[in-house]
Formats: C-alpha cells, sequence, structure tokens
C-alpha cells in the first residue's frame, strides 16, 4: 500500500506496507485487510481523496465495498491495450520465439559463453538477453530490441547446435519482430511521463492520449502498412485490413482505450 500526499505544496510518497495475505483474494478479504491498513497506521478515511488500482474485479469490488472512489491506472489499461493490440498469429509466433531463444541462453552456460565469444568476434557489446515479464509490456519491448540488436552472434550460435538449429529467427520472423518494435519503442515515453511520483500523473493522461492518436497511432498505422504490403494478401488479417481502413480516432478506441 502505498500513499501520496502533499506537503509544503510539493508531492511526497511513501509505501506504507507490503502484507502477507494469506486468504482467498476476495472482495470482501481485500476490503477488510484495507481498512485494517488504514487502522494501522492510524490514517482518517474523510482524508482519503480516492485509491489508484488495475481492473481486477476483487479490487474493483473492494473499493466498492469500501465506498471509496476508483481511480483506474492508465498504465494497466496501456498495458492491456499493448497485449490486445499485438493479437496476431504472427505476432505471437514471432515473440514466442523471441521467448524460447532467451530460455534457451538462460538454461545453458556454455551457450552463453559462446555467445560472448561469438560478440566478441562480431564487434558487438557483450549485453545479455532480456526475459519478459507478463506484468509489463516494456519488457517485451526489452526483449525483443535485444534479440534484434544480438540477432547475429545469436543465429550464429544456434546454428552450431542441431538440437537449436529451429530457433534461428526466419526474415518472416525478423521483419515481424521490427515492426513490433517500431509501434511499441515511442510508447516508453508514455510510460515514464506516467512513472512519476513529484508531479500529478493525472494531468498527464489527456495530453499523452493526444499525442497517442495523433502521432503514435499515425506512425503505427504506417508501420501496419509496411508490413502488410510487403505480406502476401493472404496473410493479411480481416482485422489488420480494417484498421488500415479506419480513422486515426476508430483506431485508438480499438486499442481499447
Amino acid at each position: 500500500m502505498t500513499v501520496h500526499v502533499i506537503q509544503d505544496w510539493e508531492m511526497k510518497t511513501a509505501c506504507l506496507q507490503t502484507s502477507y495475505f494469506p486468504e482467498d483474494h476476495t472482495g470482501e478479504h481485500i476490503a477488510e485487510a484495507m481498512q485494517e491498513a488504514i487502522a494501522s497506521w492510524k490514517l482518517q478515511e474523510k482524508h482519503l481523496v480516492a485509491i489508484t488500482t488495475d481492473n481486477g474485479s476483487n479490487i474493483v469490488k473492494a473499493v466498492e465495498l469500501n465506498e471509496w472512489l476508483r481511480m483506474q491506472c492508465f498504465g494497466h489499461r496501456l498495458h492491456l491495450a499493448i497485449g490486445h493490440g499485438m493479437n496476431d498469429k504472427r505476432v505471437t509466433r514471432a515473440i514466442s520465439l523471441c521467448k524460447r531463444i532467451v530460455s534457451c541462453f538462460s538454461y545453458s552456460w556454455k551457450k552463453r559463453r559462446h555467445l560472448a565469444e561469438v560478440q566478441i568476434q562480431l564487434g558487438l557489446s557483450s549485453h545479455r538477453l532480456i526475459t519478459e515479464s507478463a506484468t509489463c509490456w516494456r519488457s517485451r519491448q526489452q526483449m525483443i530490441e535485444r534479440v534484434l540488436e544480438q540477432e547475429g552472434p545469436l543465429a550464429k550460435v544456434l546454428s552450431n547446435d542441431k538440437k537449436t538449429m529451429h530457433l534461428v529467427p526466419t526474415w518472416q520472423d525478423l521483419e515481424v519482430l521490427e515492426a513490433v518494435q517500431k509501434v511499441l519503442k515511442p510508447l516508453q515515453d508514455f510510460k515514464d511521463a506516467l512513472s512519476g511520483e513529484d508531479y500529478v500523473t493525472l494531468s498527464y493522461v489527456k495530453p499523452e492520449l493526444h499525442l497517442f492518436v495523433t502521432k503514435v497511432c499515425w506512425h503505427a498505422k504506417r508501420v501496419i502498412a509496411t508490413f502488410a504490403n510487403r505480406s502476401r494478401p493472404a496473410l493479411l488479417s480481416t482485422s489488420t485490413a480494417s484498421i488500415l481502413n479506419q480513422p486515426q480516432l476508430t483506431y485508438w478506441r480499438w486499442l481499447h482505450l
């Protein structure tokens, strides 16, 4: 539980507690636990302006039971939108391949050693691969970025072993990953702007939405169009085709934000 207050006209943030919660994570139990947490810190409910949470049905119900004003977390909504936006068979396959490549090197010290040697031979930075976290879209973007950066050394190491040759990305996989990377990269600025603790991030939401629609969605539409033109017509899904024929605002709604 984190509390945000204004003191001497400055934003202050403090993590009050992280509690062990062995009970079932039902709305009733969570509501009771939050009440106990407030009481233990001798905080008064009348001073509580609002609470920010994700969209989990249990936490939503808990806030409703306590009759508190709930603010949806824009960062969480953005995470969900990105997940929906990448709901495509080609993207799913390419990202799954990235995960298997990372897993392959994570569990083999010999391959990590071989990768380091090849990186030196090719004059590339000795960067390690990045594991994706299911709860953070940024980690997926970082994973893809690192795989693309190290594509040469990875292909050389994987192709030297018959058991891992099938993990070498094809040109189609690399093309999909590059398209996803181009779309996700600009979103990091949105994440940074909405992660501040010394200013009111809610004030950033409307400007961020405007930039998203006018800049990022426009750029994403061009990336999708470019990728679609390179692919065979039969590979162009109905959802992708509909996006290309819709205005930016409709595309924005399609992202579920």
